[in-house]
């Protein structure tokens, strides 16, 4: 079996809603984020992605208590997030969302990172 199929095969055995996530561990790791409802915003990606609805996959260096609890979901500045910006970049269209400059300085410096 692939490097690949053993890591989704893992991610998809523990799959857990997030307000159901007792603790985080302080590894680093890859982890994946799961869409768990019926009513994804975009008709066309939702009917292609197979069940369950694995929306991103990511690896944190630290650990997922750093990076899941404190980056993604924790305050409201998306800029740090790849997650948050992924999803956002995803939804654009379908909530009319405005793209916005992470920082002035990477304006300046030409870079166009948005969310």
């Amino acid at each position: 079996m692939s490097e690949d199929k053993i890591i989704l095969e893992a991610l998809n055995g523990a799959i857990e809603p997030f307000k159901e996530i007792e603790s985080f561990s302080e590894k680093p790791g890859i982890y994946g984020v799961y869409f768990m409802g019926s009513h994804f915003p975009i008709k066309e990606i939702y009917n292609i992605l197979r069940e369950p609805k694995l929306l991103y996959i990511g690896k944190t260096e630290e650990s997922q208590l750093k990076r899941d609890a404190q980056t993604h979901f924790y305050s409201d500045k998306t800029g740090n997030s790849t997650l948050r910006r992924s999803i956002g970049a995803l939804l654009r269209e379908n909530l009319s969302l405005v793209p916005v400059p992470r920082s002035e300085k990477n304006v300046i410096k030409g870079r166009h990172s948005f969310f």
